[in-house]
């Protein structure tokens, strides 16, 4: 990880004080585990609530929407015989609906595969759905939340990883989705892209992120809709979307996701170097144009005495905690599993790590919203 000059030295006191307010519940999310259902915990204590969801193989990337009502996880049904997108209220989290992946028709002979990566319009009547396919060409699809029915395909030809919805506070109209992509399979060089699309799927225009030996994999758009930042390492890039151009990079070898803070700032979490257990995590906290950033070690949020590898990142709506998800896939050497570690962002200091005692392979953390 590469860190500019003084990040490590701005301290974490001139960060702001703690204000949450009394007797608030402070919840988090955790999805993508090989247990099969999302986990609910207490964010305060650190402690596991409940399971969340039907227990779903093969998980994809799950999503909330853009008013953080409902939480959208992807699947294969135990069996791997149905795949399935979930959808649950963040209130009560009871199932809002459910969609038979497996089961939907549409035009042209169109084919869903297992949902890797998928969005909802605002006003959650369009699920988005990729991988789609249409005589083997892969895409995104669009999905009737009311007819069950597959309303539009786009063919992309790329490997997808997040897709965005506006709400329409900058110059893109509300619908308007963004598709956060790599463009080319090769294991050298990665040429990334965000796509511009409209609410049926057609193409409004394509950014071009820098071409990194990783792919791109997550992106965040700042509250006001005018900026998207991209993780395609080795570089994170500020792209200006009015414009359609980069405003800002600055080195990543970070694997993981991003999250969206307070006061435009944004949080990446930094995996080491993934399979070397002797390289500790990064926080690393930028603001959105990427003209500053400091960094905080990891190093203390192992469980069993190993360092993490950090996958995903939560910040809490005040600004004040981070919540660090760890564990390596399961596949790997000496496989850790999933953990949470708590950070105060006024000091720096690590907290707790509550183990979760399961492997997972598409690690995503949410903060729900306010109940």
């Amino acid at each position: 990880m590469v860190v500019a000059a003084g990040a490590l030295a701005l301290p974490f006191a001139a960060c702001r004080a703690p204000t949450h307010p009394d007797g608030q519940p402070e919840l988090l999310v955790v999805t993508g585990l090989d247990g099969g259902r999302a986990q609910l915990i207490d964010g305060r204590s650190l402690r596991l609530v409940r399971s969340l969801g039907p227990e779903l193989a093969l998980p994809g990337y799950s999503a909330l929407s853009v008013d953080s009502s409902l939480l959208l996880l992807s699947g294969a049904t135990t069996a791997r015989d149905t795949f399935l997108v979930v959808a649950l209220d963040t209130k009560t989290f009871n199932t809002a609906w459910r969609i038979s992946v497996s089961a939907l028709q549409g035009s042209g002979g169109i084919r869903i595969h297992l949902p890797t990566v998928v969005g909802l319009s605002p006003d959650r009547t369009r699920l988005y759905v990729w991988p789609a396919d249409s005589a083997g060409i892969p895409g995104v699809a669009a999905v009737s939340i009311t007819t069950r029915t597959i309303t539009g395909f786009l063919a992309l030809r790329v490997f997808a990883t997040r897709i965005m919805v506006f709400r329409g506070r900058g110059s893109m109209p509300e619908g308007t989705l963004a598709v956060t992509a790599t463009r080319h399979p090769s294991m050298t060089v990665k040429p990334n892209a965000v796509f511009l699309l409209t609410e049926d799927l057609a193409v409004i225009d394509s950014i071009l992120v820098p071409t990194g030996q990783l792919g791109a994999y997550d992106a965040v758009l700042s509250p006001d809709e005018t900026t998207l930042n991209v993780l395609a390492p080795p570089y994170l890039t500020a792209l200006d979307v009015t414009t359609r151009s980069v405003i800002g990079t600055t080195p990543s070898m970070a694997a993981s996701y991003l999250w969206l803070g307070v006061d435009s700032l944004i949080y990446e979490v930094d995996g080491g170097q993934g399979a070397d257990a002797q390289t500790p995590g990064f926080l690393v906290e930028h603001h959105n144009t990427l003209r500053a950033r400091r960094a905080l070690s990891l190093l203390d949020a192992g469980v069993s005495g190993r360092l993490p590898i950090a996958r995903a990142v939560a910040v809490n709506r005040t600004g004040t905690t981070a919540y660090v998800l760890t564990g390596s896939l399961p596949m790997a050497t000496a496989a850790e599993k999933a953990a949470v570690a708590r950070y105060d962002l006024s000091s720096g200091n690590h907290s707790r790590t509550l183990s979760l005692d399961q492997h997972g392979t598409a690690f995503r953390i949410f903060m729900l919203p306010e109940r």
